[in-house]
């Protein structure tokens, strides 16, 4: 095999290890990495995260990851220079990124103490100290203490069970929604997608030398502080500030990629205790009595996404939910279904169209969906309306309910061929001449 095969290779294992969010393999051998090659990792890091940041390029967010990647990472190869220039934002602190990206990324398992603790007006008004083991890509155990309370959730990376005074609960369809306050990952990806950093100094925490920046996502928000461990590149401390006060999370004893006994993430339910399970895992057989059209939904998933879970909920808006996974971290498409729907309430900034006998919205900057999403989604709804009742008001018949981390675009393309036609676009006002809500300013959904 010549140099260049040899390198394409290379880039195109070092592209899907990315994808599954594992170590790349070059890495592993312990071996220096040719500086060219480097410059090309670097490359497509750069350009996942441009097509990662929903705040300034939303516009680029879309299936092409792989091809644009390997082929600036290949330019660089044959030409010898940085596109760093041409993907980074402007007013970025580039350098500490690209470091604390790469750790994450070579990071596989991680064990610590950390404390979780809120405060406004300088008094402390909830401390929490968690125990936590980690292992990629979701498996985790965390042991929670406060208030003089003590709970521990346990994740296998299929479902979740949290033992707590009060009972047992067991979360078989959305086992991540927990880990989200406490998970390295989690600090990684908001700096990923801030629009603003600046490094701030270096100072020294639990004896360990740390860089402190400050990163925020828009000019009218208020900047949060992160402090970065020098030696592996990893957050240990984060501040969140708004105006009622800040949340710190930081990790006062961290481990980098231990051997984790796989028992941590087992576990055995007790006899004659009190077990209430959230919701359970289903199959096609009852998806589809709950869902007519749901080989549809199916054929309907974007390319390179594959169905990871049938969810059958319960005390819920929605009946069920499909949850695919594409290649990426943190890449899926969850898509809901109600045969009683709530009411069809849309949000100012919302694409709305028509749809056959319904009505769409779209909107890319939905935040802590039903709380089970942290951050911001992409979301799509499609309400089927029916006869009008004695008031004159039209009945809801149908609800299909998209929140994903792809844009709208997708989602819309996904409501078209699951309906069999194209989306009409429509306004406000039309809306309201058929009767349905005005639109509420969101403040999340």
């Amino acid at each position: 095999m010549n140099r260049k095969k040899g390198e394409e290779k290379i880039l195109d294992e070092f592209i899907d290890e990315l994808n599954r969010d594992s170590k790349p393999s070059a890495y592993k051998s312990g071996e220096e990495i040719d500086p060219e090659l480097e410059k090309a990792f670097e490359t497509i890091r750069a350009v996942k995260r441009l097509r990662e940041n929903r705040a300034s390029n939303r516009f680029l967010r879309s299936t092409w990851f792989k091809g644009v990647a390997a082929a600036a990472a290949a330019l660089i190869l044959v030409i010898g220079f940085s596109l760093f220039n041409l993907v980074e934002l402007p007013g970025r602190e580039t350098g500490i990124v690209h470091a604390v990206v790469k750790a994450y990324e070579e990071l596989q398992s991680y064990r610590g103490t950390v404390e979780i603790r809120s405060e406004s007006d300088g008094e402390i008004d909830y401390l929490e100290t968690i125990e936590i083991a980690y292992q990629k890509p979701g498996k985790y155990n965390a042991v929670h203490r406060f208030n003089e309370h003590e709970l521990r959730k346990t994740s296998d990376g299929d479902s979740m069970v949290r033992f707590a005074p009060y009972g047992i609960e067991i979360e078989n369809v959305f086992p991540e929604k927990e880990l989200w306050r406490y998970h390295i990952g989690t600090s990684v990806w908001e700096l990923e997608r801030a629009a603003e950093i600046n490094v701030l100094g270096t100072e020294t925490l639990f004896d360990r030398a740390v860089t402190v920046i400050e990163y925020r996502y828009s000019e009218k928000e208020r900047f949060h502080e992160l402090w970065i461990d020098k030696n592996t590149e990893l957050p240990l401390r984060k501040v969140l500030r708004s105006p009622e006060g800040s949340l710190t999370v930081e990790f006062k004893e961290l481990e980098i990629n231990p051997e984790l006994d796989p028992a941590l993430f087992a576990w055995e339910l007790p006899p004659n205790d009190e077990i209430r399970e959230l919701n359970r895992t289903g199959t096609m057989e009852e998806a589809r009595e709950l869902w007519p059209a749901v080989d549809s939904a199916l054929e309907a998933a974007p390319a390179g996404m594959e169905l990871d879970k049938v969810g059958i909920l319960e005390d819920d808006f929605f009946e069920l939910v499909l949850r695919f996974a594409g290649p990426g971290k943190g890449d899926y498409l969850d898509a809901y279904h109600s045969s009683s729907p709530r009411e069809f309430i849309y949000f100012s900034g919302s694409t709305l169209g028509q749809l056959e006998d319904g009505y769409v919205e779209l909107n890319p900057e939905a935040w802590n969906v039903f709380d089970r999403y942290i951050g911001e989604s992409s979301i799509g709804r499609w309400i089927v309306l029916g006869e009008e009742d004695e008031r004159g008001k039209r009945v809801l018949e149908e609800e299909v309910f998209l929140v994903s981390s792809r844009g709208t675009e997708e989602l819309r393309v996904f409501l078209e061929q699951l309906v069999g036609e194209e989306m009409e676009p429509v306004s406000y006002g039309e809306l309201l001449e058929k009767g349905l809500e005005p639109a509420v300013e969101k403040e999340g959904h």
